[in-house]
C-alpha cells in the first residue's frame, strides 16, 4: 500500500475518529517518571524480532488481493488506538485495571518465589484492525485500532519501567472500498470485540452492553430501544447518544433480563406490558417518594411480577384478577409514600433499594410478600379502598401464580407471610 501516513500518539495530536484514545497516552497519564521510577523489577521474556513491523507489513498489503486475510506483526506503542466507550466507542481502555495488571506480574513461577513479570507463553496476539481515512493531497492516514488487549499492553509498559515497547498483533484491514464511516468501523470492530467479552468474565455487564450495542446485537438494540422509550438510562449511554434530557432520566442498576431483547428475558417471563408497569411506577416512586437517582433492577422485576401475579386472570375459575394494573399501581406509591411519612416509630424509611436479592433470599416473590403483606398491608389497601368487609385469601388464583412462583424450599414460609 503506497502513500500511506500511520498516525502515532503525541500530545498535540486530536485523533480523526472522535472514539479513538491512545493507550500509550492513558499510562502516561498514570506514570509519570517518579512513579516509573519507584515500580519493581519484572521480567519480560518476550522477543518478536522475527515477526515484521507493522510499516512492513503496510508497504506490503494489497488492497485488492489481500482484504480478507490476516497478518501477524509487531506493533509500537505509540501507534495503538482504542475505540473507548466513553467517547461512544466499545471498548474500555478508560477501565484497565493498574492493580489486577501489578497482580498478574506479581504471580510467581512454579516452584519458585519469583515473580513471574510478563510471560509471553500467558499474554498471546492482540488483536487490532485497521482504520483509514484519505486526505485531499490522496494520503491514506492508518489507524491501528486494538479491539483486545488492555491489560496486555499495560502489563508490557509496566514490565519496561514505561520505555517504548512492541507487541504483538493480529491485524484485519478493513475494506478500502466499501468507503466506510466511522460508524461502520465501530459495528464491525465491536462485533468480533463482544464475541469475545461473551467468553471472558473479566468483561463486566456494563462492558458487553456498550460492546454489544456498537456492533447493533438486536438484543442490545432492543434493550436500548426499550430504556429510551421509557426514559431510562443506563451507564451514561444516553449521554453518549446524546439524547436530550437523558441527565434527568434515572438509571436502571443492572440490564439483567433486559439485555435478552424483545420477547426474551423479564419480557417473556412477565410480558412487555407489565415491564413497562413496573417500570412505570418505579419511576414515580423514586421521582416523588424516595428520591433515588438509580433504580434498582431488582425493583422492577419484583413490581413486574406481581404486576403478572395479581391483575390477571389466572386458573379456570373465571374468577376475577385482584387488581387492574392501575390499582396496584396506585397501592405501590401510596405504600411507599406511607413507608417514608415521618414517624417516631419507624427507625428507617422503605426504598426500591430494599427490594433487593440481598441477603440469603434471592426470590422476588417472597421478597414482595416479606414487604408489601406486612401487616396485612395489601390486603387491607384492597378492603380500605374498594369499601369491602373482606381481603383475599391465599387461595385466590391469583394467590396461587404468584406463590407458584417462589421455590419450593421457602414457599411455605412465603404462605405464612401472605395468610393474614
Amino acid at each position: 500500500m503506497k502513500n500511506v501516513n500511520i498516525v502515532s500518539y503525541n500530545s498535540k495530536h486530536k485523533p480523526h475518529f472522535s472514539d479513538l484514545l491512545s493507550n500509550l497516552e492513558l499510562f502516561n497519564s498514570k506514570y509519570d517518571e517518579a512513579a516509573l521510577k519507584s515500580l519493581p523489577t519484572w521480567n519480560d521474556n518476550s522477543d518478536y524480532s522475527n515477526y515484521p513491523t507493522f510499516e512492513e507489513t503496510l508497504n506490503n498489503f494489497n488492497p485488492k488481493t489481500d482484504s480478507n486475510k490476516t497478518f501477524v506483526c509487531r506493533v509500537k506503542d505509540d501507534q495503538i488506538w482504542t475505540s473507548d466507550s466513553t467517547l461512544g466507542g466499545y471498548d474500555r481502555g478508560t477501565e484497565t485495571s493498574d492493580q489486577k495488571c501489578k497482580d498478574n506480574l506479581n504471580q510467581t513461577l512454579h516452584g519458585s518465589d519469583e515473580p513471574k513479570g510478563f510471560d509471553d507463553d500467558d499474554a498471546g496476539t492482540l488483536n487490532a484492525y485497521v482504520r483509514y481515512y484519505k486526505d485531499e493531497n490522496g494520503v491514506w492516514h492508518i489507524y491501528l485500532t486494538k479491539n483486545m488487549g488492555n491489560h496486555r499492553f499495560w502489563m508490557k509498559k509496566l514490565a519496561n519501567r514505561g520505555d517504548s515497547v512492541e507487541l504483538l498483533f493480529k491485524i484485519k484491514f478493513h475494506k478500502i472500498e466499501d468507503n466506510l464511516k466511522q460508524s461502520d468501523f465501530i459495528t464491525i470492530e465491536s462485533d468480533a470485540h463482544h464475541s469475545d467479552a461473551g467468553d471472558r468474565q473479566s468483561q463486566n455487564e456494563g462492558q458487553k452492553f456498550h460492546s454489544g450495542f456498537r456492533a447493533k446485537r438486536k438484543e442490545l438494540v432492543d434493550c436500548f430501544n426499550f430504556l429510551y422509550q421509557n426514559e431510562l438510562n443506563y451507564q451514561g449511554i444516553m449521554e453518549l447518544e446524546k439524547v436530550e434530557n437523558a441527565n434527568t432520566w434515572p438509571s436502571l442498576s443492572s440490564i439483567m433480563g433486559f439485555n435478552k431483547g424483545a420477547g426474551n428475558g423479564i419480557f417473556k417471563k412477565y410480558g412487555e406490558i407489565n415491564v413497562e408497569a413496573a417500570v412505570g411506577v418505579a419511576k414515580k416512586i423514586a421521582k416523588n417518594v424516595t428520591k433515588e437517582t438509580i433504580i434498582s433492577n431488582s425493583a422492577i422485576w419484583c413490581f413486574a411480577s406481581m404486576f403478572k401475579s395479581l391483575t390477571e386472570s389466572h386458573g379456570t375459575t373465571g374468577q376475577p384478577a385482584l387488581f387492574d394494573r392501575q390499582e396496584l399501581s396506585k397501592f405501590f406509591l401510596d405504600y411507599f409514600i406511607d413507608q417514608n411519612t415521618p414517624s417516631a416509630f419507624r427507625r428507617r424509611k422503605l426504598t426500591l433499594g430494599d427490594l433487593s436479592q440481598s441477603g440469603g433470599v434471592k426470590d422476588f416473590n417472597y421478597i414482595c410478600a416479606e414487604i408489601f403483606w406486612r401487616d396485612g398491608a395489601i390486603v387491607e389497601y384492597l378492603v380500605n379502598t374498594r369499601g369491602r368487609t373482606n381481603g383475599f385469601t391465599s387461595n385466590h388464583p391469583c394467590m396461587q401464580h404468584f406463590l407458584g412462583q417462589i421455590a419450593g424450599l421457602i414457599r411455605k414460609q412465603a404462605v405464612s407471610l401472605v395468610t393474614v
